[in-house]
């Protein structure tokens, strides 16, 4: 069990890195990207892992200003990953 919770742990860290890295460059993050990872987490939970260590290992690899939130309802992890507005530019025809 402990091996797989720290495997589990290793990549729910690597998914959460690789999602923040896209946000930062100004790329948005698939809902199939915010699903994988919360399904990492979910499984983690499940496996015995106590949510306030989950919560503590993200919020530490969050940089500040990182527009993510997170919330813990019941047995799951779950990730707001806010995207980027699109431009909207006004038309000129009629």
């Amino acid at each position: 069990m402990k091996k797989t919770a720290d495997t589990l742990l290793d990549a729910i860290a690597a998914q959460l890195d690789t999602l923040l890295q896209q946000l930062a460059a100004g790329f948005d993050v698939t809902p199939a990207q915010r699903l994988h990872l919360e399904g990492l987490t979910a499984a983690w939970l499940l496996a015995g892992g106590d949510a306030q260590v989950l919560l503590q290992l993200c919020r530490q690899r969050m940089p500040a200003g990182t527009d993510v939130k997170l919330s813990v309802d019941g047995r799951t992890l779950q990730f707001d990953l806010w995207q980027q507005r699109a431009p909207v530019y006004p038309t000129t025809t009629d």
